[in-house]
């Protein structure tokens, strides 16, 4: 769990975090000033005073009661087993410097392909490709992949006999995708996300 307030100075600025855990650390302080108090099934099993960003404790818990003596910001991760789990943010949260989004569900593009008795380009290079699938939808003809940008051929591509799929998810090979056929067919469905 991720704790970020601002918290109003002494006992009466005193928050707590009703969630079990057996790791907690803090991550931001004003000052040095923090103290927390561990309960575990109603009873206290720790107290600590006078710390601030990068304080760890390692115990189980059930509680923890949080108090800044100036007041200020205080940031606490906490976590339960070896997962550390940031799923709620209470008050405001800052980010600085640079974030870079990387959209898993992005857009998906589907096309006919265009396969010949000789070598050729069925997809460009796409860096961004986390998912392909690959469809010959022909009656009598077989096509064959090379998935690492080569020239395909009988011998040395992956082999998709009329009606077969290949389907790659997560780790889709982002190069250029070659492809030849036993015959002409643009029965071949591509689609790439």
């Amino acid at each position: 769990m991720y704790f970020n307030e601002n918290m109003g100075a002494g006992a009466a600025g005193a928050k707590e975090i009703n969630e079990a855990g057996d790791f907690l650390r803090v991550l931001s302080s004003a000052a040095e000033d923090v103290a927390l108090k561990f309960y575990f099934q109603g009873r206290e099993v720790a107290d600590v005073q006078n710390v601030g960003a990068g304080y760890s404790e390692s115990l189980k818990f059930d509680r923890v009661r949080i108090t800044s003596v100036a007041g200020g910001v205080v940031s606490i991760v906490t976590r339960m087993g070896g997962q550390v789990s940031y799923d709620r943010a209470v008050g405001a949260v800052n980010i600085t410097g640079t974030v870079t989004v990387k959209n898993e569900n992005g857009g998906f593009s589907q096309t006919l392909g265009n396969v010949t008795g000789a070598s050729g380009q069925l997809l460009a290079a796409n860096a961004n490709r986390r998912y392909l699938l690959i469809q010959n939808n022909d009656a009598g003809v077989t096509i064959y992949l090379r998935l690492d940008g080569t020239a395909a051929t009988v011998a040395n591509g992956v082999k998709l006999p009329p009606g077969q799929s290949l389907e790659i998810q997560g780790r889709a090979p982002t190069g250029q995708i070659n492809v030849i056929g036993s015959g002409a067919t643009t029965a071949v469905a591509v689609l790439e996300g």
